[in-house]
């Protein structure tokens, strides 16, 4: 910025292009790319998955507790996890999909990893340089 003077805009302004998806390296070769928590394609999914399943949710329980983590783990895969590329399995090369997207989330310290990429705001915040072009 070039001045001492706290601009809560390039804090704190995310990008809209960053929060549909950003990719995250790993380590060797292998990233992810992650959609910001709470986007609208995850709102959207969590809503239709209550409506769809709200019955058996709301009945509570151990069917409720098992529906309720396939199904956050099908919305994680289908709107957060949005692409992966370097990843391996067990020594095999894993092309991106969201059956193979499920089977990483089924690592509970990947999927901890996955929700805390979309929920570090860093990862999606405006680019200063972006942001002095707009003005």
């Amino acid at each position: 910025m070039g001045n001492d003077k706290f601009d809560v805009f390039y804090e704190y302004a995310t990008s809209e292009v960053k929060e549909a998806g950003v990719e995250i390296k790993l380590g060797d070769g292998a990233y992810i790319t992650v959609a910001r928590d709470k986007n609208p394609r995850y709102t959207k999914k969590v809503q239709d998955n209550y409506l769809r399943h709200r019955f058996v949710l709301d009945a509570g329980g151990e069917p409720a507790i098992a529906l309720d983590k396939l199904l956050m783990e099908q919305t994680i895969a289908e709107t957060i996890l949005v692409g992966f590329r370097g990843i391996y399995f067990k020594g095999e090369l894993l092309e991106y999909s969201t059956s193979n997207a499920l089977l990483l989330l089924s690592l509970p310290d990947f999927k901890k990893r996955v929700i805390a990429e979309s929920e570090r705001f860093e990862n999606y915040r405006v680019d200063q340089e972006v942001a002095d072009e707009k003005k």
